[in-house]
C-alpha cells in the first residue's frame, strides 16, 4: 500500500533487495558507505558543473564547500532514502545537458533524455527537469531547437515507458 502511494520508491526497494542480497549480514553498513560514496561524486559533478557558469577557482571551490556542508549531503548519507541515489543522478543528466548544448551531438541529446528518466525513476521531479531544460534551449540555444527539444522529450519518454512495462 505505501509504495502503491509512492511509486518513485519502487526502485529504491529493489535497490536495498540488491544490497540485501550482496551483503546478506551488513547491507545498512554497505548502503552507508555507497550513500558517502555517492555524496562524494555528487561534490565532484557539482563542480564539473560549475565549470559552465563559474571561471574563477576560488569561487569554484567555495561551490564545493557549500556543497559539502550542504545538510542534505551530511545527514542523507547514514540514512536510506532515495535522495542518496537521486542527488549524483540529477547533476549528471545537468551535465551532459551542458555538453549536449555545447556540442548539439544527437547521442548527448538522447543519452540526457536517457538518463533524465532514471533519475526520475528514483525521486519524481524529472518533468521540472525537462520543462527547465526546454525552456534553456529555447532561450540560450541557437540552432536545432525544436529538433534537440524533441529528442530530449523522446527518449525520456520512451525510456520511462518502456520502464513501466516490466
Amino acid at each position: 500500500k505505501y509504495l502503491a502511494r509512492f511509486p518513485h520508491l519502487v526502485c529504491s526497494t529493489l535497490y536495498m533487495a540488491f544490497m540485501i542480497m550482496i551483503f546478506p549480514t551488513t547491507h545498512l553498513f554497505a548502503i552507508k558507505i555507497v550513500n558517502v560514496i555517492l555524496s562524494m561524486i555528487s561534490l565532484i559533478l557539482l563542480y564539473k558543473l560549475s565549470d559552465y557558469f563559474i571561471k574563477h577557482e576560488k569561487v569554484k571551490l567555495g561551490v564545493i564547500l557549500l556543497g559539502g556542508i550542504y545538510p542534505a549531503f551530511i545527514s542523507y548519507s547514514s540514512t536510506y532514502c532515495t535522495e542518496n541515489i537521486a542527488i549524483p543522478l540529477f547533476l549528471g543528466v545537468m551535465l551532459l545537458f551542458m555538453r549536449a548544448c555545447k556540442s548539439n551531438d544527437i547521442g548527448k541529446w538522447l543519452l540526457c533524455g536517457i538518463v533524465l528518466a532514471i533519475s526520475d525513476l528514483f525521486r519524481a521531479v524529472g518533468i521540472v527537469f525537462l520543462i527547465a531544460f526546454v525552456i534553456y534551449i529555447f532561450v540560450f540555444t541557437k540552432e536545432s531547437k525544436f529538433r534537440n527539444s524533441l529528442i530530449l522529450i523522446a527518449s525520456m519518454l520512451f525510456t520511462t515507458f518502456s520502464v513501466s512495462l516490466f
